[in-house]
């Protein structure tokens, strides 16, 4: 088969939809299939796709803002009046890169003016902007033969974490109406599209190549305990706080315990977690998100118990559990809402080695080979 796929972001960017655009590339070749990528450049990284485009025209522009005298510039007329405008964006479109819309459009219809015809087209998200961009493709006769997906890795009208405006269903009702097929990570995902017609909607998680898996074995100390945690938090659909309250409050139940955290430092929210963590006196280490290999590496060569925060509104799973899977590193579920008594009797239990409340995940679900027969139909 011919197949394109469309995705903002791409390898080696961090983030689980590269990962996600990047692991279908990969298999898709591995099984004989001709696979093209367009995706959006990245001032920072020089990405493995065949085709790069601009990621916006106005506000979205790469290196659009980056004064040399930031505080000087706060003050301006410029800044004030871009920030509001930012605002607007996000609560319209979600976020400045719907421009990439026009790019990404713009790149398949010089495709398909050189006359390549494709099979299948994959469209990753979010951002959105790539299934706007394919269903205009698809409307205006560009991709005349190909079977479209729309793979959502996120919900996009109905994001609690985005709170958009009705603009926003507008937008994903046209696409929606030139997609053959939509793909979410969990089946409550499913939810997230009531009220559109005629979708077909399969559940396929994220895949990963396992035959790269780690597998060290594990020796855990059940008095000295060390949780790991990589990946954002967010205040409305994943905050950690009132789990790390818990843990400080039958902190006594360990000899010791300490939380290590890979996050991106540039987040407000990320931020607020470290503050908390110094002000209540916590044994933490923080780090900035690094690579995915090296992540992985460290993660298999310690005995961590891995934190996987369930989010609030169930249209999205973490990756994380994938991750862990890989290196074969027992994890807790934490629901939003978890049961206090539940989890103070878990930990008595854990402390004293009787880890009943410690999961192993099933790699084999989430392993790359399968996935791809999934995506493809052949499943």
């Amino acid at each position: 088969m011919n197949i394109l796929i469309v995705s903002y972001f791409y390898s080696p960017e961090n983030t689980p939809r590269a990962f996600r655009a990047y692991e279908l590339t990969q298999e898709l070749q591995r099984q004989g299939h001709r696979v093209k990528v367009i995706s959006v450049r990245n001032e920072c990284l020089s990405l493995d796709a065949d085709i790069l485009v601009e990621p916006g025209f106005l506000l979205n522009k790469r290196k659009s803002f980056n004064p040399s005298n930031i505080k000087q510039c706060q003050n301006s007329f410029w800044f004030s009046f871009r920030n509001k405008v930012i605002k607007l964006y996000n609560r319209f479109f979600g976020g400045r890169t719907i421009e990439a819309t026009l790019p990404i459009y713009k790149a398949i219809k010089d495709i398909s003016k050189n006359g390549e015809i494709f099979d299948k087209v994959i469209s990753i998200g979010l951002p959105f902007c790539s299934h706007l961009a394919v269903g205009l493709a698809k409307k205006n006769g560009l991709l005349p033969l190909s079977n479209i997906t729309f793979d959502y890795g996120d919900p996009y009208y109905r994001n609690s974490h985005m709170k958009l405006f009705y603009s926003a269903k507008v937008l994903e009702s046209f696409a929606l109406k030139y997609t053959d097929r939509v793909l979410v990570p969990v089946e409550k995902a499913r939810d997230a599209f009531v009220g559109y017609k005629n979708l077909t909607i399969d559940c396929i998680p994220q895949g990963f190549n396992f035959d790269l898996s780690l597998n060290n074995p594990r020796n855990l100390d059940f008095k000295h305990v060390s949780f790991f945690y990589a990946g954002n938090f967010y205040k409305s659909i994943r905050n950690p706080l009132p789990f790390f309250s818990f843990l400080k409050d039958n902190s006594k139940v360990f000899s010791s315990f300490k939380i290590i955290l890979y996050m991106d430092l540039s987040q407000q929210f990320n931020l607020e977690v470290v503050e908390f963590l110094e002000k209540n006196k916590f044994i933490f280490e923080v780090n900035n998100i690094i690579d995915r290999d090296l992540l992985l590496s460290y993660m298999n060569s310690n005995n961590f118990i891995g934190l996987n925060f369930l989010n609030a509104d169930s249209y999205s799973q973490p990756s994380k559990v994938i991750d862990y899977a890989i290196c074969r590193m027992p994890f807790i579920d934490i629901e939003p809402d978890f049961d206090i008594n539940y989890m103070t009797n878990q930990l008595l239990s854990f402390s004293q080695g009787l880890p009943g409340f410690i999961k192993y995940e099933e790699s084999h679900k989430y392993h790359i080979a399968n996935i791809v027969k999934k995506v493809l139909n052949n499943e």
